[in-house]
C-alpha cells in the first residue's frame, strides 16, 4: 500500500472516532430536544420544528417555522461548542414573502433559539450579524461583542454620522473613542489597551442602539445607522434579566414555553 494511502486511511479512521466522541459528548450533556410545538402566527396555526441532522458533521439544531401542508416560512440553523458551553447562530433565513408580512418569522426563530438555550443550560448565544440586521438581533436583547480593528472604527464612526436624536453625548463619547483608536497601534502588544477599547466600544454602541429604540421602537431601512457588521451575544444572564419581556413573546404566539 503506498503511503499517501495509508495516511488516508489513518485520517478517516480518526475522523471517525472523533465524530463518535462528539456524538457521545453531544448525547451526555445535551440530553433535551425539542421536536415540534404549535403556534400561532398571522395566518393562524403554523408550526415550529427542530431538527437534528446526523451525518457526522458539525454538532447542530435546523429549526423551522412551517405551515401544516410542510412548506418553511423561515429557518435557523445554531451549531452547538460543547466545550466551551455556547451556541453559534450560523445563518436565518426567512422567505421574501413573509419578511414583512406580520407573521414575525423572525422573532419565532429568535425565541426559538433561547428555548435551547435554556432547556440545555448554555451559557450564551453568539453571532455574527450584518449590519442591516444588527437593530433586528439588538431588540432581542443581544448586545454587540465587537473583535475585530475594522468593526470597532466602523462603528464609532456610524454613531458620529447618525442622524437620530438625543445622541449628543454619546456622539461626544464615540469621538473621544476614534480619537483613543486612532492612537493606538493595531500592532501593539500591549492586549489590554486593546480590550479596554473593545469594551468601552461595545458599550457605547449598546447604549447608542438602546436610544435609538427609545426614540422609536419601529425599525425602518431609513434608521440602519451601521455601515458593517460585528459579532453580538446574547448571555443566559440577560435572557433571566430579561425574562417577563420573553415569555410575554411566547404568549403571544401560543408558544407553551417559559423560562
Amino acid at each position: 500500500m503506498k503511503p499517501s494511502a495509508i495516511t488516508s486511511n489513518l485520517e478517516n479512521a480518526a475522523n471517525k472516532i472523533w465524530h463518535a466522541k462528539r456524538k457521545m459528548e453531544w448525547s451526555g450533556k445535551n440530553p433535551i430536544r425539542f421536536e415540534k410545538y404549535p403556534i400561532q402566527t398571522k395566518t393562524g396555526l403554523n408550526y415550529l420544528t427542530f431538527s437534528y441532522p446526523d451525518d457526522g458533521g458539525p454538532l447542530e439544531a435546523l429549526i423551522s417555522v412551517e405551515h401544516p401542508v410542510g412548506f418553511e416560512y423561515g429557518t435557523e440553523r445554531i451549531l452547538f461548542n460543547i466545550f466551551d458551553n455556547y451556541m453559534f447562530g450560523k445563518e436565518i433565513y426567512v422567505g421574501e414573502n413573509y419578511q414583512d408580512c406580520g407573521m414575525r418569522i423572525g422573532e419565532i426563530l429568535k425565541l426559538s433559539s433561547i428555548m435551547l438555550l435554556i432547556k440545555n443550560n448554555y451559557n450564551k448565544i453568539k453571532l455574527y450579524s450584518t449590519n442591516p440586521s444588527v437593530l433586528f438581533q439588538a431588540k432581542y436583547k443581544f448586545e454587540p461583542e465587537i473583535t475585530r480593528f475594522s468593526e470597532r472604527k466602523a462603528s464609532l464612526r456610524s454613531i458620529l454620522n447618525s442622524r437620530e436624536p438625543n445622541m449628543r453625548a454619546l456622539k461626544l463619547k464615540a469621538s473621544e473613542l476614534l480619537t483613543e483608536v486612532n492612537k493606538i497601534d493595531v500592532n501593539s502588544k500591549d492586549t489590554s489597551a486593546h480590550t479596554g477599547l473593545f469594551q468601552e466600544i461595545n458599550k457605547t454602541v449598546n447604549e447608542f442602539m438602546q436610544q435609538m429604540f427609545k426614540n422609536s421602537h419601529r425599525i425602518t431601512d431609513a434608521r440602519q445607522p451601521f455601515t458593517s457588521g460585528f459579532g453580538m451575544v446574547l448571555t443566559k444572564e440577560k435572557v433571566l434579566q430579561n425574562k417577563d419581556f420573553f415569555n410575554n413573546l411566547y404568549q403571544k404566539h401560543d408558544i407553551d414555553f417559559q423560562i
